[in-house]
């Protein structure tokens, strides 16, 4: 009888932590949806009065596709910035943060989000100098799986990581932005449209989401798309009339940015794209 016993109470006990951790799981999923706007399947619900679109050529910014492409982040990056763990719900994730010495009173804020198939080491390298010129603090998660999950973004992991790094390094929560490339900007463009968080504005490159998965804007939030002219994986055509149009006509103000001889490739023109994209965010946190 009591070895009988001694196995039902370590039992017991993992049934309790077992539902404990499924309870945390969902209470995470409900925190999650709360912050994301449903999307209205009759298109003639009210939504924000339509938004600006400036469509540009850009030059300066030619990158042809590499015969080879190859990148991998350095191991000076990812010294740099490892990875810290923490756990959402029942996931176990991670992120990088960059923050440059020196730096004094509450500083500006990116979130990066990767390309498939990498991780946030990639932004944070191409971003790098761009933060250490202007003292930007640079947070890149890295996606639960090789691609972002758009049909589920997890804005209260954001949220979550933001107030842990507060508590580190003060943050000007009216200088905080999101950038992400290819499969990151489609999760950064749902961020901006359908997510209540303290981002200010967004800056895409190469990607985005379509339409239907796009929402009339409740702030008028500007969002920059970055487009190659040689991309054949977003080719610019679809970037501009299925991405950067239905966002103006959703309310945000739109800017459409074409690069001649750009292609996708981003791990060589990136910290050029960078440096620009964060003159334009720094614009808009100016007063006026």
């Amino acid at each position: 009888m009591p070895h009988q016993l001694f196995w039902k109470i370590p039992f017991c006990g993992l049934i309790v932590l077992l539902v404990l951790l499924l309870l945390l799981d969902q209470q995470v999923r409900r925190r999650d949806a709360a912050l994301m706007l449903p999307i209205l399947e009759l298109p003639s619900q009210p939504g924000a009065q339509p938004g600006a679109l400036t469509e540009r050529i850009l030059a300066g910014f030619d990158q042809p596709l590499p015969d080879h492409p190859s990148y991998s982040p350095s191991r000076r990056i990812r010294a740099l910035a490892p990875p810290r763990h923490l756990w959402h719900g029942l996931r176990p994730r991670t992120a990088h943060v960059f923050r440059p010495d020196g730096m004094s009173g509450p500083r500006p804020l990116i979130l990066l989000f990767h390309g498939a198939g990498r991780d946030g080491l990639s932004q944070i390298e191409m971003w790098e100098a761009t933060a250490r010129r202007h003292g930007l603090i640079l947070l890149a998660p890295n996606s639960a799986d090789d691609t972002w999950a758009t049909d589920h973004p997890e804005p209260a992991l954001l949220l979550r990581l933001i107030e842990d790094l507060t508590a580190e390094t003060p943050i000007d929560r009216n200088r905080i932005f999101l950038f992400g490339h290819s499969d990151g900007a489609a999760m950064a463009q749902i961020l901006l449209n359908r997510s209540a968080g303290p981002w200010r504005a967004a800056a895409l490159h190469a990607g985005g989401i379509q339409r239907g998965a796009m929402q009339p804007a409740t702030e008028p939030k500007p969002m920059r798309l970055y487009a190659g002219a040689l991309d054949s994986t977003f080719p610019p055509a679809l970037l501009r009339d299925r991405v950067a149009r239905p966002m103006a006509e959703l309310g945000h103000p739109t800017e459409f940015l074409l690069l001649p001889g750009h292609t996708h490739w981003f791990y060589d023109a990136g910290p050029r794209i960078a440096e620009h994209a964060w003159i334009w965010m720094a614009s808009l946190a100016e007063p006026h």
